[in-house]
């Protein structure tokens, strides 16, 4: 049996400063607030997979993480030679 995930953290420095765009009349309404972020939201993505005795290395994805990416870069780069080392066993 095998696990995958994959987890985006967040690298910014949380101080609870945000800017709060409202529209003119609605200054009091929370309803009609946009919070903003005051820093740049750095982003990172990490794909593992474990098994019972064994884990592949970290997998550090950067930018956008479609479908055929996942294939090209991941599926087939890391999980299936992960996988071929366990010839003959059944998950």
């Amino acid at each position: 049996m095998v696990f995958s995930e994959e987890s985006r953290f967040q690298m910014c420095p949380e101080d609870h400063r945000r800017r709060v765009w409202r529209r003119p009349g609605k200054r009091a309404d929370p309803a009609f607030t946009i919070a903003r972020h005051t820093c740049p939201q750095l982003e990172i993505m990490v794909w593992d997979v474990i098994s019972f005795n064994s884990r592949t290395a970290l997998v550090i994805i950067r930018g956008t993480l479609a479908a055929q990416r996942c294939i090209d870069d991941i599926l087939r780069t890391v999980l299936l030679p992960f996988l071929l080392q366990y010839l003959g066993l059944i998950f």
